[in-house]
């Protein structure tokens, strides 16, 4: 199920994590909200603080992902915009859309996907989230929080 910036909404986000998780079918975000590449940065704008994320993968009208847009994108265009008008009238944020802020380099990993190589992933790329496409299908989204959270968790006292 999926949230757009259409305003479509699809239920709760769900989250199941395993009590010791190996893959990512672990702990990942099986409810992914997700935004269409022609939806004004205004609506991502609105989507984001409604659902209280930061980042969610952009599709096209066909459903393919195309790439992830995040709340820096959205500040980034904001520092952009102020140079050249006053941003606290937010004027302009709707003739851009996402497709114009959005970064199309999309990293993807499956649900089969070690805990451990997701870990790596993020360290090594410094990418925040991925979605998780498994047979060419959106099945959910991960982030670094996620791992994070498995550490947290597993995580023994020293001494």
């Amino acid at each position: 199920m999926t949230k757009t910036a259409t305003g479509r909404a699809s239920g709760t986000r769900r989250r199941t994590v395993t009590r010791n998780p190996r893959v990512v079918a672990d702990l990942m975000s099986r409810d992914v909200v997700t935004v269409a590449d022609d939806a004004s940065v205004r609506d991502l704008a609105r989507l984001l603080w409604t659902n209280g994320i930061s980042g969610v993968p952009v599709q096209a009208k066909d459903g393919r992902l195309v790439g992830m847009v995040s709340s820096h994108d959205i500040l980034w265009l904001a520092e952009r915009m102020e140079r050249k008008t006053d941003f606290c009238r937010w004027s302009g944020l709707d003739t851009y859309t996402v497709r114009d802020i959005m970064t199309p380099d999309l990293f993807t990993v499956t649900s089969s996907t070690s805990i451990d190589h997701l870990r790596m992933f993020f360290t090594q790329s410094g990418v925040q989230r991925a979605p998780v496409v498994d047979d060419g299908e959106l099945v959910g989204i991960t982030s670094a929080s996620d791992v994070l959270g498995v550490i947290a968790r597993t995580a023994r006292p020293v001494g």
